[in-house]
């Protein structure tokens, strides 16, 4: 469960990181012109909120999965790394 939990979170990651590329593409070309287009912009942003909703989404379910399996032990530990390391976050 623990491994196909976080096969999951990181397929989010990835897929928000490319999401994320794409809609850069976006705004590039909301900046082209001599104006900035809006329309374009506001679309650009969307695209990334929507990205962000779904990736958050698909990450909570997975920590959800882990936390299921882990003893107040190990979830103390995983914390741990997640605040001091080797396992970061941010």
């Amino acid at each position: 469960i623990v491994d196909h939990a976080l096969k999951d979170a990181h397929s989010a990651l990835r897929e928000l990181k490319a999401g994320w590329k794409d809609s850069g593409q976006g705004i590039a070309e909301a900046l082209r012109g001599d104006e900035v287009d809006e329309a374009a912009l506001a679309a650009a942003f969307a695209r990334q909120d929507a990205e962000l909703t779904r990736a958050r989404q698909d990450i909570a379910s997975a920590l959800k999965q882990v936390h299921a399996v882990l003893d107040d032990s190990q979830r103390a530990r995983l914390a741990a790394m997640l605040t001091e390391g080797p396992i970061r976050w941010a």
